[in-house]
């Protein structure tokens, strides 16, 4: 899964395995829809190769540079998104996005929701 900070002002990138070359993910044309996920209704879409959305060849991988602030597209804060990328009427890559406004080194995925539970720890070793 990646993750967006939605409070970037500018581009963001995600590092994603499409399935396509290098060469196809850079210059061919990729319509991107991101979809609320678990609400089919909410929908975001753009195109790669533009202005504000492409597609950098990476070797094993692509990373598709974002730039939502531009155009002024607003993501809902804390959700997960479903990405779906299709050229030439084929999937190209499908995977979750979670958006969120916190910084990735101060988010946890278990934020107050883990308690630990005491041990005493007192174990015997009987030879």
């Amino acid at each position: 899964m990646n993750y967006i900070n939605k409070s970037t002002e500018g581009s963001v990138s995600i590092y994603i395995n499409t399935r396509l070359s290098d060469v196809e993910a850079v210059s061919d044309s990729i319509s991107w829809t991101m979809t609320k996920d678990g609400n089919d209704s909410s929908t975001v879409s753009f195109s790669t190769p533009s202005a504000n959305f492409n597609m950098i060849a990476g070797g094993y991988y692509q990373q598709l540079d974002l730039d939502f602030f531009t155009e002024a597209i607003s993501l809902e804060n804390n959700t997960h998104y479903v990405l779906e990328g299709i050229s030439e009427s084929k999937v190209i890559y499908n995977g979750k996005v979670f958006v969120t406004d916190r910084t990735e080194v101060a988010y946890s995925v278990n934020k107050d929701k883990y308690t630990e539970k005491n041990s005493d720890n007192n174990f015997l070793i009987i030879n």
